[in-house]
Parts: C-alpha cells; structure tokens; sequence
C-alpha cells in the first residue's frame, strides 16, 4: 500500500506540473472538463445494483463484467477487478501510460478506484459494461499474451442526479503475433462529462483494430495514442462521433509507426447536428529507420445544422521518407443536395433520404467492427438518437433492418 501511496503521490506532482493541452495548436481546440485533483467523489445513486440490473435487461445484452461506483463483478476468470489496495508492485511498474505523459493520465492515476485487468492468453470474446453514477476514474489495463486472440466490446453508459465525470484509462498491449479488436462505445447521459485515455502498443507481427462510438454525454475529451512498437505490425483506430443539442466532442488521436513494415490508420468520421461541436485532431508519426511503412489520417464529417461546427486537424511529422507510404486529408459538408435530389427522384421522401444518407455514412464506419453485438448496440444508439434526438437514456437494442444480429443477445 505504500508503493501505491508513492505512485499516487507522483501522479498528482505531474498533475500539477503539467499544462491541460500540451501542443499549442491544440490549445484554440480543445474542450475543458474540470478536474480537481482534490475532488470529492460523488455518492452513487441508491439502490444501483437494482438500477444496473434493469439497464442490463432492457438493452438485453449479457456482460461478463460489470464496473461502477458500488457494483463490480465478473463471471469470467480473464477479467479481474480490484481496488486500489489490492493492487501489487507489479501492476504499477509495468503501467505504459505515465503520469508524466499528460495531465489528464495523471489526474486518472492519482484518483482511480478500480483497476479492470484483462489478461488474455488464449482466444477469449470479451464484453463488459461500465455503468457511471457517480464520478468514479477507472484504470482497464489489457494484456493479450503472444499469439491470442481477443475479442472485447466495452458498454460506457450512466444515469447522474447531478453532474459527474467518467473518467476512463486504457492500456493495451499486444504481444508477438496476437490479434485483437478492441470495441467501445459511450452512450453517457447529459449530465456526464466524459474523459477517456487510450494507449496502445503493438509488438512484433500483431494486429490490432479499435473501433470508437461516441454518441452520449455533455462533452467528451478523448486521448488516443497507437503505437506500432514491432517489425510488420497493424494498428488500424476507427471513430465515429455523432452529437445534437450542444454536445461537444475533443477527439485526439496520436498515431507513430516505430519499426519497419509497420501499418498505422486513423480513420475519423463526425456527424453533428444543432449546436454540437466536434474537434478531430489526427497525428501521425514516421519514425526514422521504418522501411516500407504506411501511415493514414483520413478525417470526414456531415453537418447537419447550420450551427454545428467540426474543426478537422489532420497532422504528419515525417523523419524517414524511404519506401514510406503516408498520407491525410480532412473533408466537412453538409448533406449532399445533389445525393437528396436523386433519392427524392426516385420517389424516396425527403425525411427518408436524409435518413438513409445519414446512416450510409455511419454504416461505413460502424462495419469495421467485427463483433456483430457491439455492432448492433452502436448503430442501434445512433438511430434512436436521429429518430427521437435523445441519448444517454436506456432502450431495447434493435438495428435490425439494418445487419442482422449476432449471437450473445438473450
């Protein structure tokens, strides 16, 4: 317990060291979510493991773990969740996302109530929700040992009284030659502030493909770093924001190919409708040395309101341009009035087009996921939020008509 009162103590210098946005491009783009390191975490809401259990049969899903302020279990030996003080020396010597990194890292390392490890070492299919009432920082530390295969679908949802923060921090890392795909999709309430950290290492001959959904929450600050960190290994990070009302989304993406014939691809899509306001800041770095690597930042988004607003930031810093394959490009407009003038043509109502032109463009990103349920939830979320413009509010998942569904419902 005193190594770990050390590690927090560290946590919250580099806390207050730090600056909140530390490239000075971003910091006319960037989304504040106050956190005070000396917060006071809320109470949950009474009677949460009843509230939990109803959310959990209305959208009709089966989690091996559940995470939140007062219920944490799993039926699943691979996912483990411990307190703070329960965590060994071990954990916190080989954490990859360093306080000293990012401030907001070390406002989740110095507060963080749970530690969610996932350690994989065979094929494992993987799903779990995180339920937020009440302001709780979640570290999920994900090892998928050499060779394995894992499948894992993330449910961030919650249910406030009052303001909260969800803050969340990832760390994934692959071995030689395994494989995963890592599937998380928010659905928060409004009163939720959302902060989600993400970093990732890819070792020799692995693949890796994380597909990101934001659809709830008042405003959402995410950090995504990707590292291919072995010879011939694949990083592909694919989101998708879709916001109304006065949503806001701070979306930060770093990408590096560190080694040759290494693949790293971003791909970034926002859909925003009223007064909603996205930032999709891309960027990518070759290192020096990384024969016949490729890079992409691909950046694309749909307004839907005169009002809404998507700063799209695509970067590159090159050091080695030998056999390199690296390109981005960045696209925003609204809805194609030639592409409705056709549908309508064709004896398709106006409303109708819309809608299928919306959902073409979410579809292009949401078919990349490979697990059929956290592909039904998303698109599912994302077409209550177009027909009924609510989010955040649990409902029977149903996207049927759309693909068809997958095993794992009940």
């Amino acid at each position: 317990m005193q190594y770990y009162k050390e590690f927090v103590e560290d946590a919250i210098r580099n806390y207050n060291a730090l600056d909140y946005e530390h490239i000075d491009l971003y910091k006319k783009y960037s989304v504040s979510i106050p956190t005070d390191i000396n917060m006071k975490h809320g109470e949950a809401l009474k009677d949460a493991e009843s509230e939990i259990n109803d959310f959990v049969d209305k959208v009709g899903i089966k989690f091996d773990a559940v995470v939140s302020d007062s219920l944490c279990r799993s039926s699943n030996d691979s996912i483990r969740i411990l307190k703070t003080g329960e965590l060994d020396k071990s954990i916190l010597d080989n954490k990859i996302f360093k306080s000293s990194e990012d401030k907001l890292a070390a406002f989740i390392n110095a507060t963080a109530m749970r530690f969610v490890l996932i350690d994989v070492k065979k094929d494992e299919k993987l799903s779990i929700l995180f339920y937020a009432n009440a302001t709780m920082p979640v570290q999920f530390i994900v090892n998928v040992a050499k060779g394995a295969k894992l499948s894992l679908f993330e449910f961030h949802a919650s249910k406030a009284d009052r303001q909260i923060v969800a803050p969340t921090l990832h760390e994934i890392v692959l071995g030689k030659n395994a494989v995963a795909e890592i599937d998380i999709v928010h659905d928060e309430d409004e009163k939720t502030s959302v902060i989600s950290m993400c970093k990732s290492v890819a070792e020799e001959h692995s693949r890796l493909k994380m597909n990101l959904v934001y659809n709830g929450s008042a405003s959402t600050k995410s950090r995504c770093i990707s590292l291919a960190d072995g010879v011939n290994s694949e990083i592909v990070v694919n989101e998708i924001a879709f916001g109304n009302k006065e949503q806001k989304f701070d979306l930060y993406n770093y990408i590096a190919n560190s080694k040759p014939y290494t693949t790293v691809l971003l791909e970034s899509g926002a859909v925003l409708n009223d007064s909603a306001h996205c930032m999709l800041k891309g960027f990518a770095k070759v290192a020096n040395g990384t024969k016949a690597a490729s890079s992409r930042i691909t950046e694309r988004g749909i307004l839907l309101s005169p009002n809404a607003h998507i700063d799209a930031l695509p970067d590159m810093s090159i050091d080695y341009s030998d056999e390199v394959k690296a390109t981005h490009s960045a696209a925003t407009a609204p809805i194609d009035s030639e592409a409705i003038f056709y549908l309508t043509s064709r004896g398709i109502s106006e409303e109708s087009a819309r809608k299928l032109f919306i959902t073409a463009f979410i579809a292009k990103y949401l078919s990349n996921m490979g697990n059929g349920i956290a592909k039904e939830v998303a698109m599912s979320l994302m077409l209550h939020k177009l027909e009924n413009g609510s989010f955040g509010n649990a409902h029977e998942i149903s996207a049927r008509g759309v693909w068809a569904t997958s095993s794992g419902r009940r």
